[in-house]
C-alpha cells in the first residue's frame, strides 16, 4: 500500500482520501464525526491526545528513494508497502531463494549438509560479479558454501551449489521407484535427464515459489545476475524471508559477520577460505538479511531487526545509491519504533497479531491539525479494549 503525500489544502473531516500508486486499485476511506465526538466525551482521551500530539509527525511513512519497499512482521503480515506489486529485478536478493532451495533439495533427497561436499567447477569459478574467491577443483562442504554465497554474496558459490544440487536431483532418478516419483513430482517434469544441473535447480526454485504462493516471482539463475526471468516484488520478498527465517541454519548464517572454513584442493592440500558479511547493519543490532546490487536492479537490501519482542522485515528495491539503502533502512526502522511505542507503554511486549491493525490506524491519511486526534483515539480504543479483558 502506498499513501500519497498530504495535500496542501486539508480535506474535510468527513471524507478522507487514501490513494494507491498501484494503477490497479484506487480506494477512498470515509471517516465520520462520530469518532471525534465519542472521543471528546471521555476525559482520559483528552490526556492521551495531548501526549501523542508531539509524536504525530512521525506517523506518515518516511520518504525513501527506494522505488519499492515493504515492512513485514515476522508472523508474515504485510504492514506497509510502496509499490508492493511492482515486479523488478532484485540482484543478489535471489540468493535468499537459492539458499532456501538448497535446504529443500537436501530435505527431499535426505542428504546431509555437513557431510556432503561439492567440487568447484571452472564455470562456477568464472562467474562474474561479487565472489567468494573459490578455486576450480577445490571441494567444500555444502554448509560452508552457503556461508560463501550469503556473506560475501558469492556468485561463484551460488553456481557451485546449483550445480551440485541439480546433480543430486538428477542422480536421485536412478534410485528406487519411490524416490524417483518423489523427485519427478517435486519438479513437475518427466525428462529431467535432458536438462543441465543448473537448469534442474532453477526449475525447482520456481516450483517452490509456486508452492508457497509467491505468484509474482520467477527466477532464471541462482545468483541474481541480470536476467529477464529474475523478477519479484517487495511483497513476495518480505513473505519469503518470513518463511526462510524458520530455518535455523539460514537464520544463523545471515547474522554471521565473518566466517572461515577449509577447502580441499585437487592435489589434496588444504586451503583456508575467509569471508566477511556485506551487511554493515549487523554492527548496529540488526540480525540479517541480504544485500544486492547490479546495474539493472540498483542497490537493494533486506534487513531484519527485533524491537520490543517483535521482529520486523524491511525490503528496499532500487535505491538511489548504496548509502541511501543503509540510511533509509535505519529511517524506516525508526518509524516502526515510533508506531509501536505509541501503542505499547513501558516494557509491555508487542502483540504480533495486532500489528497490521495498528499500522493501518497510524497511517490514516488526514490533515495534520486533526491527525493527533485520530491517532490518539485509536490508541485510546485499543487500551480500553485491553482493560476490559
Amino acid at each position: 500500500m502506498c499513501i500519497r503525500d498530504s495535500p496542501k489544502t486539508p480535506k474535510p473531516l468527513t471524507r478522507v482520501r487514501r490513494t494507491h500508486h498501484n494503477k490497479e486499485s484506487r480506494t477512498t476511506i470515509s471517516l465520520t464525526h462520530n469518532m471525534v465526538s465519542a472521543a471528546s466525551k471521555d476525559h482520559s482521551f483528552a490526556s492521551t491526545a495531548s501526549s501523542s500530539s508531539k509524536d504525530s509527525s512521525y506517523f506518515p511513512p518516511p520518504l525513501a528513494t527506494a522505488y519499492a519497499w515493504s515492512v513485514y512482521s515476522d508472523s508474515g503480515d504485510l504492514l506497509w508497502a510502496k509499490n508492493p506489486s511492482e515486479r523488478m529485478e532484485v540482484a543478489s536478493l535471489v540468493k535468499v531463494m537459492t539458499c532456501f532451495t538448497v535446504l529443500k533439495v537436501f530435505g527431499l533427497v535426505k542428504g546431509d549438509l555437513n557431510a556432503t561436499v561439492f567440487g568447484v567447477s571452472g564455470k562456477a569459478m568464472a562467474a562474474i560479479g561479487t565472489s567468494a574467491s573459490l578455486i576450480a577443483g577445490d571441494k567444500l562442504k555444502v554448509s560452508d558454501l552457503l556461508y560463501g554465497m550469503m556473506l560475501p554474496s558469492g556468485n561463484d558459490a551460488a553456481v557451485c551449489l546449483a550445480e551440485g544440487c541439480g546433480e543430486m536431483l538428477i542422480n536421485s532418478l536412478t534410485k528406487d521407484k519411490a524416490m524417483r516419483n518423489k523427485v519427478k513430482k517435486a519438479l513437475s517434469i518427466t525428462l529431467v535427464k535432458e536438462l543441465k544441473p543448473v537448469e534442474v535447480f532453477v526449475r525447482y526454485m520456481n516450483r517452490l515459489v509456486y508452492k508457497f504462493g509467491l505468484s509474482d516471482s520467477s527466477f532464471g539463475n541462482p545468483n541474481g545476475l541480470a536476467d529477464k526471468k529474475n523478477k519479484t516484488t517487495v511483497k513476495n520478498l518480505g513473505f519469503l524471508v518470513h518463511l526462510v527465517r524458520k530455518e535455523p541454519l539460514i537464520a544463523r548464517i545471515v547474522k554471521t559477520k565473518a566466517y572461515k572454513c577449509v577447502g580441499v584442493s585437487s592435489n589434496g592440500s588444504k586451503r583456508i577460505y575467509s569471508w566477511t558479511n556485506t551487511n554493515i547493519l549487523l554492527d548496529e543490532g540488526y540480525d540479517g538479511f541480504k544485500t544486492g546490487i547490479t546495474p539493472t536492479a540498483g542497490p537493494c537490501l533486506i534487513a531484519t531487526k527485533e524491537y520490543r519482542g517483535a521482529r520486523f522485515i524491511v525490503t528496499l528495491l532500487h535505491c538511489r545509491t548504496c548509502e541511501h539503502r543503509w540510511r533509509e533502512t535505519r529511517m524506516i526502522f525508526a518509524w516502526i519504533a515510533k508506531i509501536v511505542d505509541c501503542i505499547y507503554a513501558g516494557d509491555e511486549a508487542v502483540e504480533i497479531d495486532k500489528l497490521p491493525a495498528l499500522f493501518r490506524l497510524s497511517l490514516i491519511h488526514i490533515s495534520e491539525p486533526t491527525r493527533p486526534l485520530y491517532i490518539s483515539y485509536a490508541v485510546f480504543c485499543l487500551k480500553k479494549k485491553k482493560k476490559k479483558k
